[in-house]
């Protein structure tokens, strides 16, 4: 399957996103299966699309939450700094990692 071909798949199943959201969805589409061949069933793209989709979504309110942890942690005093300012740094480079793993490893992180 071409990638043009596969955009047209994607804008179809997917009328309501933007063109942002629609290059995200083919680029993490072609990380998973560079042949782009298992995305010819429109089943198995939707089901694709769906798991991406949560992944996008879960992974963005993971880095929310953390974002507002470590504004919180930039606000207080530096003599302050406890254990749990520790792991909350912690926390935000294991959500950072999950971002990466995300675009970056063709099989979805369990």
């Amino acid at each position: 399957m071409s990638l043009s071909h596969l955009l047209k798949k994607v804008e179809t199943l997917s009328p309501g996103l933007d063109s942002t959201e629609i290059a995200r969805l083919l680029f993490l589409l072609a990380v998973r299966d560079p042949n782009l061949d298992r995305f010819d069933d429109a089943s198995s793209l939707e089901g694709e699309i769906r798991d991406i989709q949560y992944r996008i979504q879960a992974t963005s309110d993971q880095h929310s939450a953390v974002a507002e942890e470590l504004d919180s942690l930039a606000d207080s005093d530096p003599c302050d700094f406890s254990t749990d300012h520790v792991w909350t740094l912690i926390r935000a480079i294991k959500v950072q990692s999950h971002i990466l793993q995300m675009y970056l490893e063709p099989n979805p992180v369990a």
